[in-house]
């Protein structure tokens, strides 16, 4: 069943593209769905994340205001940093988790899963500061 909805959403994207539709919020939410899907079903970290950056960036010239975007980008990047090994990759993403969190926190400030991601991003980002700062020589 997954494949199955898998190719409806690239056919409404392909269909979008081809006929040079102005995006809308099928689009939005096709992009949306077929990250998810890429990211959860497929294990696909790299289709995942560029479904939901055009999902973002769809989303953005809409003005929807859905922090549900911002969450899904902060947990998507707050996973991928916890697995990371480089320290500067991992500030990096880190720093992406926060940024997409408190985006969707600017649109709805009591949005609870965006809350308790961010306590973790938070944490990480303790613990790897605490694992990567050079000890002062004796």
């Amino acid at each position: 069943k997954y494949d199955d909805a898998r190719k409806i959403f690239e056919q409404i994207i392909a269909r979008y593209a081809g006929e040079k539709r102005t995006p809308d919020r099928t689009l939005y939410y096709s992009f949306f769905s077929l990250g998810l899907m890429e990211d959860y079903q497929y294990g696909d970290p790299k289709a995942a994340e560029r479904d939901y950056t055009q999902a973002e960036q769809i989303g953005d010239a809409l003005n929807l205001k859905d922090p549900n975007i911002g969450n899904t980008l902060g947990y998507f990047y707050y996973r991928q940093a916890r697995a990371e090994q480089d320290p500067s990759r991992r500030r990096t993403l880190i720093d992406d988790a926060r940024s997409h969190l408190k985006r969707a926190l600017d649109i709805d400030p009591k949005f609870g899963k965006s809350l308790v991601t961010l306590q973790g991003v938070e944490q990480l980002d303790t613990a790897t500061k605490v694992t990567t700062t050079p000890k002062p020589a004796a």
